[in-house]
């Protein structure tokens, strides 16, 4: 079957029987939905009659030859000629926050004509591991010492007695040994060669899936294994293995959000999903501690105090310069214009209470019809107050200090 893609944004829907671009849901692709909603307690999206209703999560799925792109869009004003151009934008803006969050290391993205006029995420995200393991691939894969046992004509490393006369009670001219071996067989290797097949697996009839059997074909050969989260948290950083991080990194992307077919007929599913809370909070902190130094501040992530029992408070991001504590938190929204909501300033205002701050931040996504504003809480004992800030994603750095500048009192809030 032809390859499909379907784009649409968080929170969008979609059903049988309606053109995306030029492609449609059809009833398998929507009975494969429905089975890994089940399996995945409905985490990436709800379902609805005849169709699926995305929430905050935003990336990739591939059902098939079906691609969803499910793209962030907290702007509905952004000023371009057409669909197309909105999606680009904002397909762009996802991959540099995965970028500059820490997420997904892409260093080097395919030029930015091919990115937006040929390649869906899913192609960028492949099409970057994959030159990623031909350089590995060129510049010599990892090998290590493994521990091997085996039924040997000669003796070799360690003779494990109990085995060997079991084994070797008639053929005497073997010895059972335990013993290193220096090979490929690496846990690194394993995952690379993992993540290649399931690439293979996934893209049945294109040039993904020639470029990916190639690359399979100069693998070493080795008894391959099931890779799970264990075996990525197990891994040790050197610097003789430091070359592999980003590979790895894609790697566990691929295979962690892999859903192999269950039945014969079915179709596999992988699912590289972000949740856009989380990404924001992460991209803001990331380009706070980015500039640090720079301007004179200290900045950290979830830190957390006693709040009621044995519960904790915990903002997203506490930021201190000179003496003065600064609470942010990040809200991947876009508040009414009477301001933003009672929850979210209550919120603040604890967070003022048991960190002792005069000071707290609501960090929202810039749009056209918002800007920069403070708010005073009516406490009786002190006044605190809680700013709104509106922050372009993908901020650079004179915008980071302008932030920096109001956040302190060096510059107005207004």
């Amino acid at each position: 079957m032809k390859e499909r893609v379907i784009t649409v944004f968080e929170h969008d829907s979609i059903r049988l029987g309606t053109r995306y671009g030029n492609a449609e849901l059809i009833p398998r692709d929507l009975n494969e939905l429905e089975l890994f909603h089940d399996r995945n307690k409905g985490k990436y999206y709800s379902l609805i009659h005849k169709g699926i209703k995305f929430n905050s999560y935003v990336g990739v799925l591939r059902v098939g030859t079906l691609t969803i792109e499910v793209l962030p869009k907290a702007d509905k004003n952004i000023n371009h000629n057409s669909d197309t151009q909105i999606k680009n934008y904002w397909r762009n803006i996802l991959l540099e926050m995965i970028k500059r969050s820490g997420n997904f290391n892409i260093d080097e993205l395919p030029d930015a004509n091919l990115r937006l006029s040929r390649s869906t995420l899913l192609d960028i995200f492949i099409n970057a591991y994959l030159t990623e393991v031909e350089t590995l691939l060129h510049r010599g894969l990892l090998k290590q010492y493994r521990p091997a046992t085996g039924n040997l004509t000669n003796l070799k490393g360690r003779l494990d007695f109990s085995k060997h006369i079991a084994k070797n009670s008639v053929h005497r001219e073997r010895f059972f040994c335990t013993y290193q071996t220096y090979s490929h067989n690496t846990p690194i290797n394993q995952i690379l060669h993992c993540a290649l097949k399931i690439i293979r697996t996934i893209y049945s009839n294109s040039s993904i899936y020639d470029r990916a059997k190639r690359i399979l074909f100069n693998f070493p050969e080795f008894t391959p294994e099931k890779i799970t989260a264990d075996h990525f948290q197990k891994i040790s950083w050197t610097r003789k293995n430091s070359a592999f991080v980003r590979a790895v990194q894609i790697a566990k992307l691929i295979i962690l959000h892999f859903s192999p077919a269950l039945e014969i007929g079915s179709e596999t599913i992988l699912a590289i999903m972000f949740d856009m809370n989380d990404l924001w909070e992460r991209y803001v902190f990331a380009e706070l501690k980015r500039h640090e130094r720079e301007f004179d501040y200290t900045v950290h992530s979830q830190r957390s105090i006693p709040f009621w029992d044995h519960r904790k408070i915990r903002p997203d991001i506490v930021l201190k310069k000179s003496t003065a504590t600064y609470i942010l938190d990040t809200k991947w929204k876009i508040p009414d214009t009477s301001g933003p909501s009672d929850a979210d300033l209550k919120q603040m205002f604890a967070y003022n209470e048991y960190f002792a701050t005069r000071h707290s931040v609501l960090i929202y996504p810039k749009d056209e019809n918002h800007t920069a504003s403070r708010g005073t809480f009516h406490n009786q004992r002190n006044q605190t107050h809680t700013s709104l800030f509106f922050i372009r994603p993908t901020i650079t750095r004179d915008e980071c200090k302008e932030w920096i500048g109001r956040l302190s009192g060096e510059l107005p809030v207004y």
